[in-house]
């Protein structure tokens, strides 16, 4: 495969070219706005890899948000993060060198048909577990999604595409006024204007495993259709869920972001759920492993956090809501018009820096429709 011109964003790299005197490119597994995805050999270690490569031509706002992807992940270390092995530059443009994960993703993994109530606990005990590593360390996610949950072969999952994280208390680099994620999983107090917190990283991991566990996404339609939905109802939780999961799920994805609990809260009742399930299952002998209900300490402690607001402010008064509501519509009608000229029926195609593939996976995994980036009215260039 020759380089090839691609408008905007300079050339992309050419098929077997040798990055750095020692990573060799293979067939490119994803692609995007900005980024070009590859599966990739280490010649020095002789390993797979994956090769995430900025074109060459990005402008200065992305590059830097590309470095301080490769940093923020360099800066983690848990079973449940993909690793970050090196990064550098290449012919004018930025790469970055991780590694490959090869058994899809969890987008991919629903669309095949789901997983079980088991298979899921222990996906999101993980990820909530990875979750907690994050915001110890003072960062936020900001785009909790299927798709950014890869599955190793064995099937254990990892959270990438830390493009968009974030410190707790930074506003997004360059783009006052925005909101940037993915539409249908951002939590309501972000499109109330009230920024993004680690409480909201809960709230995308709820609502990615109620999709895991039902098949389908909760919030779809227009950018206005699902940015209103977030805020005028909760998402549904099947009714027969084992034990206190469908409690657990309606906690994470509770409206007030001061009602759901912590990433650790939620890692040890996932655990345990997906312990009890385990325990329940029928030994390979006949006879029935212990089935009583499974109640621990963990599970009562999937708690809300001890600091709270007032509680008159928690809570506002319905015409309160109503405004807000208003409010974040007109911001996400404004938003799409100016970039869009309108909002087609169906779901809607905004702009994105990655588009996403199928398995082998690297680090990059949402669908292009998924993800937004759009200006408020106000703040429009």
């Amino acid at each position: 495969m020759s380089a090839r011109l691609v408008p905007a964003y300079g050339v992309r790299p050419a098929h077997d070219a040798l990055l750095a005197g020692r990573y060799r490119l293979g067939a490119a597994i994803g692609s995007g706005g900005t980024a070009d995805v590859f599966r990739g050999r280490d010649e020095v270690l002789r390993r797979d890899v994956a090769l995430k490569v900025l074109r060459a031509g990005t402008d200065t706002v992305t590059v830097d948000r590309f470095r301080d992807e490769a940093r923020t992940m360099a800066r983690l270390s848990h079973r449940a993060l993909v690793t970050v092995y090196d990064a550098g530059r290449h012919g004018g443009g930025d790469f970055m060198v991780t590694e490959l994960i090869d058994g899809g993703t969890l987008r991919s993994r629903v669309e095949d048909g789901g997983l079980s109530t088991f298979q899921a606990t222990r996906v999101g005990a993980e990820i909530a577990s990875a979750l907690d590593h994050v915001h110890s360390r003072g960062i936020i996610h900001h785009d909790v999604t299927p798709s950014n949950v890869l599955l190793r072969e064995g099937g254990a999952p990892v959270l990438a595409d830390f493009g968009l994280s974030r410190a707790v208390h930074e506003r997004p680099r360059g783009e006052p006024g925005t909101l940037v994620g993915t539409l249908a999983y951002m939590a309501p107090e972000q499109l109330l204007g009230q920024g993004a917190t680690p409480a909201s990283d809960v709230y995308a991991l709820g609502l990615t495993l109620l999709e895991a566990l039902t098949g389908r996404r909760e919030y779809q339609g227009t950018p206005v259709e699902v940015g209103t939905a977030h805020l005028l109802h909760p998402p549904r939780v099947p009714e027969g869920l084992p034990g206190d999961l469908g409690g657990l799920l309606r906690a994470m994805t509770d409206q007030d972001p001061h009602e759901r609990p912590d990433a650790a809260r939620v890692h040890l009742g996932l655990r345990d759920l997906a312990g009890a399930h385990a325990s329940s299952t029928p030994a390979r002998n006949g006879a029935r492993a212990n089935t009583a209900p499974h109640r621990t300490a963990a599970l009562t402690a999937v708690r809300p956090h001890a600091r709270r607001p007032d509680p008159a402010a928690r809570k506002p008064a319905g015409h309160r809501r109503a405004t807000a509501i208003g409010l974040a519509a007109a911001t996400v009608v404004g938003a799409c018009t100016l970039l869009t000229g309108g909002v087609p029926a169906g779901e809607s195609v905004l702009p994105d820096t990655t588009s996403r593939h199928r398995p082998p996976a690297a680090p990059e995994a949402v669908e292009a429709a998924d993800r937004v980036t759009f200006h408020t009215p106000d703040d429009a260039p």
